[in-house]
C-alpha cells in the first residue's frame, strides 16, 4: 500500500501526508489538552466561588448571632430600668399622696402667709 502511495504521489508527497496527519494529531492533542485546562479552571473557580460563599455565610451567621445577642441584652436591660422606673414613680406617688393628706390634716390659718405646720412640709 505504501508502494502505491509512493507510486502515484511520490516521496515529497508521501512526507507532506505523514507531517499533516502528524500536524492534525497534535493539535488534535493540544485542543484536547487546552479543553481539559479550560475545565480545570472551571472546576477550581467553582470550588472558590462555593468555598467564599461559605465563609461568607458564616460570617454573616455569626454577625446575626452578635446582633442577636445584643439586642436580648439591650431588652433585659430596659426592662430592668422600666421596672425601676415604675417603681421610683410609685414610690413619689405615694409621697406626694401623703404630703397632700397631712396638708389637708392641717388646719386653715386666716392669718396672712404660710403657718408653720405648712412650712413644715416643705422640702428641706
Amino acid at each position: 500500500m505504501i508502494e502505491l502511495l509512493l507510486g502515484r504521489i511520490g516521496r515529497f508527497g508521501l512526507v507532506l501526508l505523514t507531517v499533516a496527519g502528524l500536524a492534525s494529531l497534535a493539535g488534535l492533542g493540544a485542543w484536547r489538552a487546552m479543553a481539559i485546562i479550560a475545565q480545570l479552571v472551571t472546576t477550581a473557580r467553582d470550588e472558590a466561588n462555593i468555598a467564599r460563599d461559605a465563609h461568607w455565610r458564616a460570617e454573616v451567621a455569626l454577625s446575626n448571632a452578635r446582633v442577636a445577642e445584643a439586642r436580648l441584652t439591650q431588652i433585659t436591660v430596659s426592662q430592668q430600668l422600666e421596672s425601676a422606673a415604675a417603681a421610683e414613680i410609685t414610690r413619689l406617688k405615694q409621697e406626694v399622696n401623703e404630703l397632700e393628706a397631712r396638708n389637708a390634716a392641717i388646719p386653715e390659718n386666716s392669718n396672712c402667709g404660710l403657718g408653720s405646720d405648712r412650712v413644715r412640709l416643705l422640702p428641706r
